[in-house]
């Protein structure tokens, strides 16, 4: 973690580690919490003039859609399972600027289920430093 925060640093990013609380039924503690995260991070992209938000979950893709609507940030959504809800789906993939597909097919299934544009989606696998 440590090295990956360092390479950021070095290409002058700014990164925010922090867990996302799970939401489950019957916890209004966790909602609260996840708000306030959310307050917390539209306050640190605001402060540091943030110009793009990646986001790498669907939890944190919900967030990064949060603060878009009150900073007008662009989202870039790298999805590597969208086996889920497919309402939940549809609705999501409208809020991104930019879907990134971790493989060919689910390129495919984006633009055929959700009806997204192929210029909306393109292709990213996962990536490894041979450095490190």
């Amino acid at each position: 973690m440590k090295y990956l925060h360092k390479k950021y640093n070095d290409l002058n990013c700014n990164t925010i580690p922090y867990q996302i609380p799970e939401i489950r039924k019957g916890n209004p503690i966790k909602v609260v919490i996840y708000f306030l995260r959310t307050y917390q991070i539209i306050s640190f992209l605001r402060e540091n003039r943030i110009q793009l938000i990646h986001a790498h979950s669907t939890s944190g893709f919900v967030i990064a859609w949060i603060c878009k609507l009150f900073l007008k940030i662009p989202v870039v959504w790298r999805i590597q399972d969208p086996f889920g809800n497919r309402i939940l789906f549809r609705i999501l993939t409208r809020g991104a600027n930019h879907i990134i597909a971790a493989a060919g097919f689910l390129k495919r299934f984006i633009e055929e289920n959700y009806n997204v544009a192929a210029k909306m989606v393109s292709v990213g696998g996962d990536f490894i430093d041979f450095n490190y």
